[in-house]
């Protein structure tokens, strides 16, 4: 069955406030091979956690009904990122999810959403776009 067509440009509540903390960077930085000195108090991520973000934030299209995206048959097809500045330990930030686009190629439904990452003051931090494929049935 194929993802709704109908939901292109729908915007999904903003996410409930993320504090990021120095283990938060710390542990994302391991995950990916990367270090961060355990005794920083101020440590800045690095641009791919965003991600952590915005996965959080994308758990509700996921399981959206009305968008009817099959996430047992979800690859992961691209990701961008611009950022505005650096995520800092300390930020409080919220995540807005936008499903930006969706094309249908093939029985296969290529679904494109837009993250817009703010601070406490609405100071617009990262802008991310994600290329997800729902494959068909076999």
């Amino acid at each position: 069955m194929a993802a709704n067509l109908e939901m292109v440009g729908f915007e999904y509540p903003a996410s409930d406030p993320l504090q990021v903390t120095v283990s938060d960077i710390q542990n994302f930085c391991s995950a990916i091979g990367d270090r961060v000195p355990a005794f920083a108090k101020t440590v800045s991520a690095p641009p791919t956690f965003a991600i952590s973000l915005i996965m959080q934030a994308m758990t509700y299209a996921m399981n959206d009904p009305r968008l009817n995206l099959d996430y047992a048959r979800v690859v992961h097809a691209d990701q961008k990122f611009e950022h505005s500045r650096s995520i800092v330990a300390g930020d409080v930030l919220t995540v807005q999810l936008t499903v930006a686009d969706i094309k249908n190629k093939m029985g296969n439904d290529f679904v494109t959403f837009v993250s817009k990452i703010f601070d406490a003051k609405n100071n617009l931090v990262t802008t991310s776009s994600s290329l997800l494929v729902a494959r068909t049935e076999a």
